[in-house]
């Protein structure tokens, strides 16, 4: 961009000799009036007073900086105008408001240091050197994660210990919960069968989330490449269910996993491990392991029998329920049990054999 040198102050025909400056005699209509008084050419002496008139005005503006305020002006908005000593701002639209006895439409702008000492008394601000501040003084709460040297107010602060200063609740299905409703209390309640949490990235690393569900199952999802650990760090879940009535909470490593703790989380943990299926089992915190499963004996009435898992210290028995119409008995075998399985036998009163089916039950720790 073009920088201009500050101009003279020279003015233009400021010099001129008597008669060789006439004052235009129609400014409004412009050129058009030489047709009427000078057969279409305009003497010297309306020049010179012309540009001495610009010349005049650039002075004016490069003496004051800002013109003084005029009643026959119409101002926009924003401008800026000099009256009473003092620099003025319209703040709407006027034509012959004078700053000084109308506020609402002027306010005072540059402010010496004198009318800004005296602003600040009369607003009973507090000094920013050593403040006695008094009453219930008030500052912006930073954003939610901030970790600067910006002023914590009370809102930052229980927000940022935590201590599930507020709760939300969710009754629908699909909903996602936002990275701002962190170190929050969740209610799951109505058709809220399924949830998301937010991007384990988006909140610093330590954030909890503390969620409940009253009288529903919901399953409680991720996004992207997040995780959700249970209790151990090998088992990565894209969600976790959890039951009516129960609680969970919810942490953030602050990259791309949820750690999961709680009573919902006890389903994952190994010390809960459990396979829900025909042949199944559930282990228990003391250490006792129940199995089950079913079979169809071998026509010698026969059946090995393979737990689901392996008992890690003893087998203590199983139990057998003949499936049919008639009498049976199941047995084990002896010197076939171990801690991995067992071989059973089913016979009737006869003590016939056949290909029947029954259904078994195991314990062990």
């Amino acid at each position: 961009m073009t920088q201009y040198k500050r101009p003279d102050e020279t003015v233009f025909a400021s010099g001129a000799k008597t008669g060789e400056v006439e004052n235009f005699p129609d400014i409004a209509r412009g050129w058009g009036v030489s047709f009427d008084q000078t057969n279409g050419i305009p003497p010297m002496e309306w020049f010179n007073a012309l540009f001495k008139r610009n010349d005049e005005a650039l002075r004016y503006l490069l003496q004051r900086g800002i013109a003084e305020w005029s009643a026959t002006e119409d101002y926009p908005v924003s401008a800026h105008v000099q009256e009473s000593g003092k620099v003025w701002k319209a703040k709407v639209a006027s034509l012959g408001k004078q700053p000084s006895v109308n506020p609402s439409e002027w306010v005072e702008t540059a402010l010496t240091r004198d009318a800004l000492k005296v602003l600040i008394q009369e607003q009973n601000f507090a000094p920013i050197s050593s403040p006695a501040l008094s009453g219930n003084p008030t500052a912006p709460t930073p954003a939610q994660f901030d970790n600067d040297s910006s002023i914590a107010t009370t809102e930052f602060v229980q927000r940022a210990m935590g201590g599930f200063g507020r709760t939300f609740s969710y009754g629908t299905a699909g909903q996602k919960i936002s990275s701002d409703r962190i170190n929050s209390s969740i209610n799951l309640y109505g058709s809220c069968t399924d949830i998301t949490l937010p991007l384990s990235a988006s909140v610093p690393a330590g954030s909890v989330i503390q969620i409940s569900a009253a009288s529903l199952l919901c399953y409680i999802k991720t996004q992207g490449v997040d995780r959700v650990y249970a209790n151990s760090s090998n088992q990565a879940l894209t969600g976790a269910t959890i039951g009516d009535g129960d609680s969970v909470t919810f942490v953030s490593s602050g990259d791309n996993r949820w750690f999961m703790y709680g009573v919902g989380a006890l389903r994952y943990a190994s010390s809960f491990g459990s396979s829900l299926s025909s042949n199944g089992y559930q282990k228990l915190p003391s250490g006792l392991i129940l199995q089950w499963g079913a079979g169809i004996s071998m026509p010698d009435g026969t059946l090995p029998i393979k737990f689901p898992v392996a008992f890690p210290n003893a087998f203590f028995g199983i139990h057998g329920t003949h499936v049919g119409e008639g009498s049976a008995t199941v047995i084990e075998l002896a010197s076939t049990r171990s801690n991995t399985g067992v071989t059973t036998k089913l016979f009737n009163i006869l003590g016939e054999t056949n290909t029947w089916f029954f259904t078994w039950f195991a314990i062990g720790n």
